[in-house]
Protein backbone atom coordinates (compact mmCIF):
# COMPACT_ATOMS: atom_id res chain seq x y z
CA UNK A 1 0.00 0.00 0.00
CA UNK A 2 1.16 3.29 -0.63
CA UNK A 3 0.59 5.89 1.99
CA UNK A 4 0.38 9.18 0.52
CA UNK A 5 -1.36 11.28 3.29
CA UNK A 6 -2.91 10.97 6.82
CA UNK A 7 -6.22 9.64 5.29
CA UNK A 8 -4.37 6.18 4.24
CA UNK A 9 -2.94 5.31 7.71
CA UNK A 10 -5.99 6.24 9.54
CA UNK A 11 -7.79 4.09 6.90
CA UNK A 12 -5.43 1.42 8.31
CA UNK A 13 -5.66 1.93 11.87
CA UNK A 14 -9.70 1.98 11.07
CA UNK A 15 -9.40 -1.27 9.80
CA UNK A 16 -7.77 -2.47 12.91
CA UNK A 17 -10.38 -1.30 14.86
CA UNK A 18 -13.12 -2.23 13.37
CA UNK A 19 -11.96 -5.94 13.37
CA UNK A 20 -10.95 -5.69 17.19
CA UNK A 21 -13.63 -7.94 18.30
CA UNK A 22 -13.27 -10.47 15.94
CA UNK A 23 -10.87 -12.95 17.08
CA UNK A 24 -10.58 -14.69 14.15
CA UNK A 25 -9.38 -12.01 12.13
CA UNK A 26 -7.12 -10.17 14.29
CA UNK A 27 -5.27 -13.89 14.72
CA UNK A 28 -5.01 -14.02 10.98
CA UNK A 29 -3.10 -10.47 10.87
CA UNK A 30 -1.07 -11.33 13.99
CA UNK A 31 0.33 -13.82 12.28
CA UNK A 32 1.44 -11.90 9.46
CA UNK A 33 4.44 -11.26 11.42
CA UNK A 34 6.14 -10.66 14.67
CA UNK A 35 8.48 -7.46 14.43
CA UNK A 36 9.28 -4.44 12.33
CA UNK A 37 11.95 -2.20 12.50
CA UNK A 38 12.72 1.24 12.16
CA UNK A 39 15.66 4.21 12.50
CA UNK A 40 14.53 7.47 13.89
CA UNK A 41 15.94 10.46 12.26
CA UNK A 42 14.28 13.20 14.47
CA UNK A 43 15.02 15.02 18.23
CA UNK A 44 14.56 12.34 21.00
CA UNK A 45 11.24 12.75 22.73
CA UNK A 46 10.17 11.26 25.86
CA UNK A 47 7.32 8.59 24.34
CA UNK A 48 6.77 7.40 21.89
CA UNK A 49 2.77 5.89 20.76
CA UNK A 50 3.18 2.94 18.46
CA UNK A 51 -0.30 2.45 16.39
CA UNK A 52 -1.08 -0.97 14.78
CA UNK A 53 -3.39 -0.44 10.83
CA UNK A 54 -3.88 -3.13 9.01
CA UNK A 55 -4.40 -2.94 4.84
CA UNK A 56 -7.16 -5.77 3.97
CA UNK A 57 -6.39 -5.29 0.28
CA UNK A 58 -3.16 -5.89 0.63
CA UNK A 59 -3.05 -8.22 3.51
CA UNK A 60 -0.73 -5.93 5.37
CA UNK A 61 -0.23 -5.63 9.12
CA UNK A 62 1.79 -2.11 10.31
CA UNK A 63 3.06 -0.29 13.06
CA UNK A 64 3.11 3.19 12.89
CA UNK A 65 5.35 5.14 15.52
CA UNK A 66 4.65 8.96 16.38
CA UNK A 67 6.11 10.83 19.26
CA UNK A 68 3.85 11.13 21.76
CA UNK A 69 4.64 15.27 21.88
CA UNK A 70 3.56 15.09 18.42
CA UNK A 71 0.42 13.03 18.75
CA UNK A 72 -2.30 15.85 19.24
CA UNK A 73 -4.76 18.00 17.48
CA UNK A 74 -2.54 19.45 13.67
CA UNK A 75 -2.42 20.04 10.76
CA UNK A 76 -2.73 16.90 8.46
CA UNK A 77 0.34 17.43 6.86
CA UNK A 78 2.01 17.96 9.62
CA UNK A 79 0.97 14.50 11.93
CA UNK A 80 1.58 12.90 8.62
CA UNK A 81 5.00 14.03 7.87
CA UNK A 82 5.44 13.18 12.01
CA UNK A 83 4.56 8.82 11.78
CA UNK A 84 7.08 6.73 11.04
CA UNK A 85 5.43 3.69 8.63
CA UNK A 86 6.78 0.01 9.97
CA UNK A 87 5.46 -3.00 8.16
CA UNK A 88 5.43 -5.92 10.34
CA UNK A 89 7.53 -8.81 9.27
CA UNK A 90 8.44 -12.29 10.19
CA UNK A 91 11.49 -13.53 11.74
CA UNK A 92 11.98 -16.94 11.24
CA UNK A 93 14.32 -17.21 14.00
CA UNK A 94 13.77 -17.60 17.73
CA UNK A 95 14.53 -14.61 18.91
CA UNK A 96 14.59 -0.50 31.11
CA UNK A 97 17.25 -3.40 29.63
CA UNK A 98 16.49 -6.88 30.40
CA UNK A 99 18.54 -10.04 30.12
CA UNK A 100 18.37 -11.62 26.64
CA UNK A 101 17.14 -15.18 27.51
CA UNK A 102 14.10 -13.25 29.26
CA UNK A 103 13.93 -10.86 26.19
CA UNK A 104 13.72 -14.43 23.58
CA UNK A 105 12.08 -16.32 26.29
CA UNK A 106 8.94 -13.42 25.44
CA UNK A 107 9.42 -13.47 21.93
CA UNK A 108 9.09 -17.35 21.63
CA UNK A 109 5.60 -17.00 24.00
CA UNK A 110 4.52 -14.62 21.36
CA UNK A 111 5.26 -17.24 18.00
CA UNK A 112 3.87 -19.97 20.02
CA UNK A 113 0.75 -18.42 22.10
CA UNK A 114 -0.47 -15.45 20.30
CA UNK A 115 -3.45 -16.77 18.81
CA UNK A 116 -4.60 -18.44 22.10
CA UNK A 117 -4.02 -15.21 23.83
CA UNK A 118 -5.79 -13.04 21.35
CA UNK A 119 -8.54 -15.31 21.50
CA UNK A 120 -8.97 -15.38 24.93
CA UNK A 121 -8.30 -11.52 25.20
CA UNK A 122 -10.99 -10.49 22.79
CA UNK A 123 -13.71 -13.28 24.29
CA UNK A 124 -12.73 -12.06 27.70
CA UNK A 125 -13.26 -8.23 26.82
CA UNK A 126 -15.16 -7.31 29.18
CA UNK A 127 -12.55 -8.12 31.80
CA UNK A 128 -9.57 -7.68 29.51
CA UNK A 129 -10.75 -4.81 27.36
CA UNK A 130 -10.12 -6.43 24.72
CA UNK A 131 -6.93 -6.08 21.72
CA UNK A 132 -4.04 -3.30 22.13
CA UNK A 133 -5.15 -0.32 20.39
CA UNK A 134 -1.85 1.21 20.13
CA UNK A 135 1.10 1.18 22.73
CA UNK A 136 2.89 3.45 24.87
CA UNK A 137 6.78 3.52 24.26
CA UNK A 138 9.29 4.83 26.59
CA UNK A 139 12.12 6.13 24.34
CA UNK A 140 14.99 7.62 26.67
CA UNK A 141 16.99 4.63 25.12
CA UNK A 142 16.16 5.26 21.47
CA UNK A 143 19.13 7.36 19.93
CA UNK A 144 19.03 9.20 16.26
CA UNK A 145 20.02 7.09 13.19
CA UNK A 146 20.27 4.03 15.17
CA UNK A 147 18.38 0.63 13.35
CA UNK A 148 16.08 -0.60 15.98
CA UNK A 149 13.46 -3.67 15.28
CA UNK A 150 10.85 -3.90 18.02
CA UNK A 151 9.86 -7.57 18.49
CA UNK A 152 6.12 -8.75 19.54
CA UNK A 153 6.27 -10.59 22.46
CA UNK A 154 3.86 -12.27 25.49
CA UNK A 155 5.27 -11.38 29.54
CA UNK A 156 3.35 -12.87 32.00
CA UNK A 157 1.40 -10.77 34.14
CA UNK A 158 0.06 -12.25 37.61
CA UNK A 159 -3.73 -11.38 38.14
CA UNK A 160 -4.58 -11.14 34.16
CA UNK A 161 -7.13 -13.54 32.81
CA UNK A 162 -5.21 -14.26 29.91
CA UNK A 163 -2.01 -14.94 32.28
CA UNK A 164 0.13 -12.16 29.77
CA UNK A 165 0.10 -9.02 28.56
CA UNK A 166 1.49 -7.66 24.60
CA UNK A 167 4.87 -6.35 24.90
CA UNK A 168 7.10 -5.11 22.51
CA UNK A 169 10.90 -5.56 23.07
CA UNK A 170 12.74 -3.32 21.12
CA UNK A 171 16.71 -4.79 19.87
CA UNK A 172 19.41 -1.92 19.42
CA UNK A 173 21.58 -3.41 16.73
CA UNK A 174 24.24 -0.99 17.33
CA UNK A 175 26.25 -2.25 20.03
CA UNK A 176 28.81 -5.16 19.88
CA UNK A 177 26.48 -7.51 21.68
CA UNK A 178 22.93 -7.44 21.03
CA UNK A 179 20.80 -5.03 23.89
CA UNK A 180 17.04 -5.91 24.73
CA UNK A 181 14.67 -3.12 26.11
CA UNK A 182 11.73 -3.41 27.50
CA UNK A 183 9.56 -0.39 28.22
CA UNK A 184 6.46 -0.86 26.75
CA UNK A 185 2.59 -0.54 27.89
CA UNK A 186 -0.38 -1.51 25.58
CA UNK A 187 -3.32 0.58 25.77
CA UNK A 188 -6.04 -0.20 26.54
CA UNK A 189 -6.21 0.11 29.70
CA UNK A 190 -5.04 3.77 29.60
CA UNK A 191 -2.88 3.72 32.81
CA UNK A 192 0.08 5.20 31.74
CA UNK A 193 -1.51 8.27 29.73
CA UNK A 194 -4.83 9.33 29.21
CA UNK A 195 -6.77 8.18 25.75
CA UNK A 196 -6.98 11.91 24.87
CA UNK A 197 -3.19 12.02 24.59
CA UNK A 198 -3.24 9.08 22.15
CA UNK A 199 -5.04 11.96 18.90
CA UNK A 200 -5.05 9.35 16.35
CA UNK A 201 -7.35 7.24 17.79
CA UNK A 202 -9.92 9.84 18.14
CA UNK A 203 -9.50 10.50 14.19
CA UNK A 204 -11.19 6.98 14.14
CA UNK A 205 -14.50 8.72 15.06
CA UNK A 206 -14.97 11.24 12.20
Amino acid sequence: MEFNNLGSIVSCLREWDNIRDNSSQVIEYLGLGNYFSFKRNKPLASNLHAYPGICAADKAFYIFLIDAEADRNSSEVDLFNAITICKVKRNIGSSDEIPEAEALRRIDTWKKEYSNWAAAQINNRQQTQGIFRAFNVPSSNIQPDVQYSSFFGLKPQVGASTSYSADLITVDHSKSSLAFYDTVRPVPPFDVAPQGSFYLLDLLQK
